[in-house]
């Protein structure tokens, strides 16, 4: 997984989710779960590594349209 600012992190775990949701099969669903969890741990990972950042949480409102 490349990395990615914690934002961006939160918002693909939340598609992944959304995926898993929507999944046809367990298979699908248990393959999207997993993406999202590792998403979440980037996220933690990133916010961890430099914890002073400022991170522009605005990217993961839904309201502003963002686009990846």
């Amino acid at each position: 997984m490349e990395r990615l600012d914690a934002p961006v992190c939160l918002l693909r775990a939340r598609e992944e989710m959304l995926l898993a949701l929507d999944a046809s099969n367990a298979e699908d669903e248990s393959q999207h779960r997993k993406l999202a969890g590792d998403y979440m741990n980037a996220a933690l990972r990133e916010m961890r590594r430099e914890p002073a950042r400022q991170q522009d949480w605005d990217r993961i409102n839904p309201a502003h349209g963002c686009a990846h």
